[in-house]
């Protein structure tokens, strides 16, 4: 009977968890749609996405 508790309680643990994600992706897909515009941005130490040339 404990066992079944525990495994009822994980599944309960799993669907908030998967919930969440789904949350925050719909608050970035209104904020898209309300400024018409993505904005995409980078880390310049972060390689291979950005380059420190000489200049």
């Amino acid at each position: 009977m404990n066992s079944i508790k525990s495994l009822g309680l994980c599944g309960v643990l799993a669907c908030a968890a998967l919930a969440a994600p789904a949350h925050a992706d719909s608050v970035t897909l209104e904020r898209i749609a309300s400024n018409e515009a993505i904005t995409i941005g980078y880390r310049e130490a972060s390689m291979p996405f950005s380059y420190l040339g000489a200049d």
